[in-house]
């Protein structure tokens, strides 16, 4: 009974042709916003010279509230495709944890849209003079971050639970990839306190580790959808499809 069980697993969720590519567009739109919105932290304006013209109306238009905004709001949509196919997937095998999915993408979607409404300042918004809007933005994106963490966890020990293949690896490279970040962030904030002089080079190393440790992740959840490819038997083989 139990191997019956087992072999019930799935390992990926089937979804149509279109859907596939909606979900590549959605991968890709996440990872271009996770790129962009590290820009301004990795090419200052002591390094426009280095990144050229491109890159320094780039790290401009990223420093300004319309550029976050807008990266902010991409990320939202890309995330939120790729988590509501994937909740899908899950409610048509049956299982009733998908509301944890559900409420995954409700969390997504509203610290986008927090996030894309800047406050009195667009990076530093709490440093001077914050108003009404500067506090709730910082308490909801507090909060957000301890919810979507504990919300993260759930879907990750579920996924490899109850699930096999391409699903499991999912959750096995969020979980690592989670856990991975926390230990290696405490690890990095001491070093940078004991390293004065090297401070810009451990934050902006730190900084590359996350977007690799949010890519990754990623990129497993857009392989866990997939459309079912039938092969048909070449002329002659109907010999093969009998042993």
């Amino acid at each position: 009974m139990k191997y019956k069980n087992y072999m019930k697993k799935k390992s990926y969720f089937e979804v149509s042709s279109v859907v596939n590519r909606w979900l590549t567009v959605g991968l890709v739109l996440v990872i271009v916003s996770l790129m962009l919105s590290q820009w301004s932290s990795t090419f200052t304006a002591a390094s426009d010279a280095i990144a050229g013209s491109f890159g320094k109306a780039l790290n401009t238009f990223m420093r300004t509230a319309v550029g976050n905004g807008v990266v902010s709001v991409l990320f939202g949509v890309g995330h939120v495709l790729l988590l509501e196919f994937f909740r899908r997937g899950m409610r048509r095998s049956g299982d009733r944890f998908w509301v944890l999915v559900a409420l995954w993408e409700v969390l997504i979607g509203a610290s986008s849209l927090v996030t894309a409404v800047p406050g009195r300042d667009t990076l530093y918004a709490y440093a001077h003079n914050p108003t009404a809007w500067d506090s709730f933005r910082e308490t909801f994106l507090l909060n957000y971050r301890v919810l979507a963490g504990m919300v993260q966890l759930l879907v990750s020990c579920l996924c490899i639970v109850r699930y096999r293949g391409r699903i499991r690896l999912f959750g096995i490279t969020k979980l690592i990839c989670s856990l991975l970040v926390s230990l290696v962030g405490v690890l990095f904030y001491n070093w940078a306190l004991q390293a004065t002089e090297q401070q810009g080079v451990i934050l902006t190393s730190y900084y590359a580790l996350q977007v690799l440790m949010a890519i990754i992740p990623l990129v497993f959840l857009r392989l866990s959808m997939s459309t079912r490819i039938t092969v048909q038997p070449a002329e002659g083989d109907s010999d093969m499809q009998s042993l």
